[in-house]
């Protein structure tokens, strides 16, 4: 009989899948005629020829070009309105090329082996069928279409009319595909800066990616998966709203971006099922990578250009690159080196192999110069914990210990970590660390249960500190005890994930979550938008390749027949990956 500690575990980590939960009344609304409608003109435009496209764009450039030019001309404005010639050109231009092929949209960028790649298999958007009897919008009809973008020019800008027919392209993709916004948004995580409103940017981004995963999961075509961490992530999202509503209001930008992302968990956890969306995710996370990491080596050129790389003066601020500080790059960075390596190893023969350890030499030299010692402190945990976790001896428990080691910091005697700081000509001291720490804490004491409210505190230097202070005694144990279970949930299918298809992603997706957790040993990283969503991103996708590993063995079981130990049945079954 198994031991009641083994099956309070399996009624902890274990899970409910729903599907098709929709009302008769919601399914009717979901199939109905405006459904219909919106259906037909959704495949109508997959199936409009390429050449229509053509059209379309050279109807839209050209009278544009013809419109801003009788604007200047004929009403004699005072400036030229080059950069909307340059677009209204560039638009005409592009059209040509499209002018030269005949075939469906959705079939053309499925036999062209790249937008295939990039579309298909990379970012999962669903395969169309050869359908030559679907209806499609003729060349002539999509030049009088091109008109109407054309003549909203004429009191917008080009540049903007056309961004924003791209922008709906996208968003049309993306609610009908939760896996194309997810690893979108996975994509432009880094990027976010760059726009004027990165946390509404992020936000109806994440709000796209949950609506859309809703709609397949009322009509029973993805699978909504109710365990602990889903429990636990609602009752977070309780305890934001409630700190809310009891401080009156405070910092309810903040806080609805953050119950927005939360949200963000369960498309997340739930549409990554198999190997190939587990690795494209984290894939999507080095790929983002690679700019930003080469931006930030022209940035310390730049900017320190009597600096060598090899001794970096940690006494001036490190490398930001777009992001808020030079920790919340370096958290980012840290844990796409972490990813990056571990495909490194997985494909330690040929090119791929040879790519990924360039991306990762790459990766650990920026890390340097963002010159921050906590990231560094946090990649020695990171290494230990990838030992941990390949290791057949060492608990997985054993990562909380690795998780504690950074925080003992604030333990030491203050005259020994100074002569270290000073050592290392660090800009800001060890005392300074603390009595941010110790601020945080009386803030802490005072609104011991809800906080004082999301982004209140503007300076604080430990992410459990910050979470305390911002959201309070409630929020900030369930946070813990989510980590603890992640770990013992780690832990207890071991044998699982060491013998699925998931292993890479399982297991590096469980050293990120360390890592990023010491990086918060001497920064609150959490108040980044960017890292905060990241850290969300590894955890949901800890939990996907959890529940894939379980599902493959269960697979198992039922294919080859239980035994006396479903471990050792586990362990008896090689897979090929």
């Amino acid at each position: 009989m198994k031991s009641d500690f083994s099956s309070f575990n399996e009624k902890l980590f274990s899970s409910k899948e729903i599907s098709g939960i929709g009302s008769v009344g919601t399914l009717r609304l979901l199939r109905g005629s405006v459904a219909r409608v919106l259906n037909f003109i959704a495949r109508a435009l997959s199936y409009t020829s390429v050449r229509s496209y053509g059209c379309f764009l050279l109807s839209f450039g050209i009278v544009s070009l013809l419109l801003q030019l009788g604007e200047y001309y004929f009403k004699s404005t005072p400036d030229v309105p080059l950069l909307s010639i340059i677009f209204c050109l560039a638009i005409s231009l592009l059209s040509i090329p499209l002018l030269l092929i005949s075939g469906p949209a959705c079939i053309v960028l499925q036999d062209f082996r790249l937008t295939d790649r990039i579309l298909f298999d990379f970012m999962a958007v669903r395969r169309m069928h050869r359908n030559a009897e679907q209806r499609s919008i003729s060349p002539l009809l999509a030049v009088f279409f091109g008109f109407i973008p054309a003549g909203v020019s004429y009191f917008v800008p080009v540049e903007q009319v056309f961004a924003v027919i791209a922008v709906g392209a996208i968003v049309s993709i993306a609610v009908t595909s939760p896996e194309f916004s997810m690893m979108l948004t996975i994509l432009l995580l880094p990027y976010l800066p760059l726009f004027p409103k990165p946390e509404i940017l992020i936000c109806s981004l994440t709000v796209i990616t949950i609506f859309s995963y809703a709609l397949k999961v009322i009509v029973g075509k993805r699978v909504f998966s109710i365990d602990t961490y889903s429990i636990i992530v609602f009752i977070l999202i309780a305890a934001i709203l409630t700190g809310a509503a009891l401080n009156r209001g405070a910092s309810g930008g903040d806080m609805l971006v953050s119950v927005i992302l939360l949200f963000g968990y369960f498309p997340i956890s739930n549409v990554i099922i198999n190997r190939r969306l587990a690795d494209t995710a984290v894939n999507a996370v080095i790929l983002s990578a690679i700019p930003i990491a080469i931006i930030s080596i022209i940035e310390f050129i730049v900017e320190h250009p009597s600096t060598s790389f090899t001794a970096p003066d940690y006494s001036t601020p490190g490398v930001s690159a777009f992001f808020s500080s030079s920790a919340a790059l370096a958290a980012f960075i840290l844990v796409a080196a972490i990813m990056t390596l571990a495909f490194a190893i997985e494909n330690r023969n040929g090119a791929v192999g040879f790519f990924y350890f360039s991306v990762f030499v790459l990766e650990i030299a920026v890390l340097g110069l963002t010159m921050h010692l906590g990231t560094w402190i946090a990649a020695i945990i990171a290494a230990l914990s990838y030992t941990v976790v390949r290791s057949r001896r060492i608990p997985l428990d054993f990562l909380l210990v690795l998780v504690i080691i950074p925080h003992l910091a604030y333990f030491l005697p203050t005259d020994i970590a100074d002569r270290v700081y000073g050592y290392l000509n660090i800009q800001s001291g060890f005392s300074d660390m603390i009595s941010e720490c110790n601020e945080a804490l009386g803030i802490f004491g005072d609104n011991i249960w809800f906080g004082v409210g999301c982004g209140e505190i503007n300076s604080i230097s430990n992410n459990f500190c910050g979470i305390g202070a911002e959201l309070g005694v409630i929020f900030l144990s369930l946070f813990v005890l989510a980590m603890i279970i992640r770990f013992r949930h780690l832990s207890y299918y071991r044998l699982y994930s060491r013998n699925s298809l998931v292993t890479v992603s399982s297991d590096m997706s469980a050293v990120a979550i360390v890592a990023l957790l010491a990086c918060g040993a001497f920064d609150f990283i959490f108040a980044d938008v960017t890292v905060l969503y990241l850290f969300i991103l590894v955890f949901a996708v800890s939990t996907a390749a959890l529940r894939t590993a379980r599902h493959e063995n269960d697979d198992r079981l039922g294919y080859y027949g239980d035994s006396s130990s479903s471990d050792s049945s586990a362990l008896d079954i090689s897979v090929n990956r």
